[in-house]
This record gives structure tokens, C-alpha cells and sequence, in this order.
């Protein structure tokens, strides 16, 4: 997989040319380890419409979350993955 180091603050960001189900791998992975972090709220209410009930990641957010990270265009989900880096 091609990262690319950002020039200001350091943050990773995926070429368009990487491979996609890795960087979906990467959100789902953050979004699991980190359920109450404000960067997983805000990825579930960006992708989702709304934050998780009881202000962490669930299974079943979770599930949701990874069905649509699949169908979000390449833009959208390198907006996540920023979140999350």
C-alpha cells in the first residue's frame, strides 16, 4: 500500500492509487480500538447520519458502519481515514 506523508502536521493520507479495502481495514480497526474516541463519533455520524447510541462504537454500529464504508465514493472515505490519522 502508497501513503503519502502530508507536508503539515504529519498526517498519512491514502494515493488514489491505494488499495481500498486496506484503508477501510485502517477506519474499521481505529473505530474498534478506540469506540468513545471523538474521531470514531465522528466518523460514525458522518457516514452513518448519527452518533452511536450511548456515545461509543457497538458491534452493531460497527457492522453498519463497515457495510458502508463499501459503498462510499474514494473521496469520502479518504475524508475518514484523515479523520482518524
Amino acid at each position: 500500500m502508497e501513503w503519502e506523508q502530508a507536508e503539515a502536521g504529519g498526517r498519512r493520507r491514502a494515493h488514489r492509487g491505494a488499495d481500498r479495502q486496506e484503508v477501510i481495514r485502517q477506519v474499521l480497526r481505529y473505530v474498534t480500538e478506540h469506540p468513545e474516541s471523538f474521531a470514531s463519533l465522528a466518523v460514525c455520524r458522518r457516514a452513518l447520519g448519527s452518533e452511536p447510541d450511548g456515545g461509543q462504537v457497538d458491534e452493531a454500529t460497527r457492522a453498519r458502519l463497515e457495510a458502508r464504508l463499501e459503498t462510499v465514493p474514494d473521496d469520502e472515505l479518504e475524508a475518514y481515514y484523515y479523520i482518524i490519522s
